[in-house]
This record gives structure tokens, sequence and C-alpha cells, in this order.
């Protein structure tokens, strides 16, 4: 536990961050393209998927589809030798004409006969990484899960392009200094994001519906936020993610949602006998605090999956005690916790059927 100083800046940081925040989902607009290519809506950036083969870049299929409506550009860049089409490889391709697209970025996948999911992920984070690091691109259209990899279908494609590439856009910026307007060439005042992209769109495989396509998507976006939540507790200070801030983040994920909190505080504990737990507790000034959230989504009699994480918001070391190199980590001991609220976060958005 940690005996954290409630100072005036603690106090301020702490109502700063219990702010209702946007997760990166409802910064970026995420949603499928089905149309032909002749049909490229007017986007900032292409993603076109490049295979590599004997040492050199080779076009996938839907590459050469849009190549030939950009005038042969991509062949002539793969010809110089300047992209190689290795895994994770990328290149942006500028002054593009025949499409309604000021960009196009080449992404390696590496050998065709490698690609697999994990190689897919990694070809995913560098083209959103690669787009990211780019003020000018706000809206992008990927065609990368137009590919095939090993065992796995188009739903699990477009699941894992949107999962990884929101995984890549998260940024833990709460604490920062409020930056003040930004000045456009055209002079024009605006407010500064911390994520330029605001929207992406996947093309899908032609071989899945718009229905399971939008279900794809959901999935991902459900998983993405259960993942934001962790990382989000993780990267909280310690004097401000105390037990008490645990408590209420497992309360605030009850709002809209059938998930059942019960918060077990000393004196409920005492009650149960859990002398172990309060004496770990006695190290602090913050109050304990054991949190069990519910979602019973299957059937009345059906077993439930239970997940425990252990929640100890710092630990300052018992026998011995921890060397000023490592103390700061401490804080990541209650990131068992934090994924089994993500987790639980997901579940409740998803509306798993299971208890």
């Amino acid at each position: 536990m940690i005996n954290a100083l409630d100072t005036i800046e603690t106090k301020r940081m702490s109502s700063k961050i219990t702010e209702i925040q946007k997760t990166i989902a409802e910064k970026v607009k995420i949603s499928t393209f089905n149309q032909p290519i002749e049909k490229i809506p007017s986007v900032d950036c292409l993603w076109i998927p490049i295979f590599a083969e004997k040492g050199a870049a080779r076009m996938t299929g839907i590459a050469a589809c849009i190549d030939k409506l950009c005038g042969k550009i991509i062949e002539r860049v793969l010809k110089s030798g300047d992209f190689k089409g290795k895994l994770g490889e990328t290149l942006v391709l500028r002054d593009i004409v025949g499409v309604a697209s000021k960009k196009i970025l080449l992404v390696g996948l590496g050998q065709e006969s490698n690609l697999d999911g994990k190689a897919f992920a990694r070809a995913i984070c560098a083209a959103t990484r690669t787009t990211a690091d780019s003020s000018t691109i706000k809206k992008a259209l990927s065609f990368l899960a137009q590919v095939k990899v090993k065992e796995r279908d188009s739903g699990w494609l477009i699941k894992l392009h949107v999962s990884e590439s929101l995984r890549v856009l998260y940024k833990f910026e709460r604490f920062k200094t409020e930056q003040k307007d930004v000045e456009e060439d055209d002079g024009k005042k605006l407010k500064p994001d911390n994520i330029s992209l605001k929207s992406l769109q996947i093309s899908a495989p032609g071989n899945i519906s718009t229905a399971e396509s939008s279900g794809a998507i959901r999935d991902a976006v459900c998983l993405a936020n259960g993942v934001e939540l962790t990382r989000d507790l993780g990267n909280l200070p310690p004097n401000i993610c105390t037990p008490g801030y645990i408590r209420d983040a497992a309360r605030r994920l009850t709002k809209g949602t059938k998930l059942k909190c019960e918060i077990f505080d000393k004196k409920k504990l005492e009650k149960l006998g859990m002398g172990s737990f309060l004496a770990v507790a006695q190290g602090s000034v913050q109050q304990p605090y054991m949190v069990v959230l519910t979602h019973n989504g299957g059937k009345a009699k059906e077993p439930p999956i239970v997940l425990v994480g252990k929640g100890i918001t710092f630990d300052s070391g018992g026998i011995s005690i921890k060397p000023s190199a490592a103390m700061d980590e401490m804080k990541y001991d209650m990131c068992g916790a934090a994924t089994v609220l993500g987790l639980m976060k997901t579940v409740a958005e998803s509306g798993i059927k299971k208890n």
C-alpha cells in the first residue's frame, strides 16, 4: 500500500483524471469500405500491402489494381529498389494522381508464405505508427485486410486490424500541460489534439458481409477499450491511483452496463476475518478495499469464470525494502487488478454470454 501525501497538488491532479476521458475509439472513427476501388473516397492516405520475394518487393493483387489507377507509380518505386517489402517496412509516396488520395503508404508484409497472424499484426502496427507520426494524415483507408493470412478468416483480420491500430494510437497525456491553440498556415486557430488521425476505413474482403465486418469492428473496439482502461490505471502515479481510486473506477464501470459492483471496506473485511489482507493495509494511511465485479450473461446455473487480480497500489517492500532504482515500478503491483477491470469493461460492453 502507499502512504500518499494528501497535498493540494494531489487533489488537483486527482480531480483532473476523474473527468470523463474520451477513448481512442471515440477520437478515431473506425469503419469499413465496401465499394469498388474506382470509388475510393477522398482521404489523405491509402495503406497498400506489399510482399517481399527473393530480396525484392512484389505487389499484392490489390496493390496492382490500385497501381493501374495511379499511373503505375507503385511499380516504378518497386523497380527502383527503394522499397523491399520487408515485414514492418513503410514508405510514403506523395503527389498521387488517379485516386482521391494525397498519399500512398506502402506497407511491407514480408514473404507471403510466412504471413501469419503475428506478422500481420506487425505490419498493422508499422502502418499505424507511420500514419500517427504525420500531422497531415487525418483520414486513412487501409487495404491491408485484403491479403490472406494463414488459418485466419476475414472477420479475424478486421478485428485484429482495428484492435492493433487503436493500441498503437494510445497515448497517456493526462498530466501534460495544456497546449495553446495551434495556428495553421492560413492563420486559423485550431485546438490541439494528441491524435491527428480522425478516421480509419478498412477495405473489407469481398467474402465478408457488412454485418460481419461491423460486428468485427464492434468486438475489436470493446477489446481496445478494456486494454486502454488497464493501461491508464497502470500509467497513473500511485499518489492518484490509490485503493479508493480503484474502487471508484470499478463503480464507474457499472454505469450504463449490467455489471454489478460490491465493495468490501475495512469493517466488512474485518468481519470476514481477512487478517492477512488487513495487515498489509496497516502500512498505509489509505483505506483498504476489496472490489467484486459480477457479470451474469450466461445461464442461471452455469458455473462462473472467476478472475482474481492483485491490487496493491504500491508495494514498498516487506522483509527487504525495494532499492531506489526499482522503487518507482512498484506502482505496477496493481496491474493484476487493472487487468481484471479492463477485461470486465470489455465483457460488459460486448455482452459476452458467460457468468
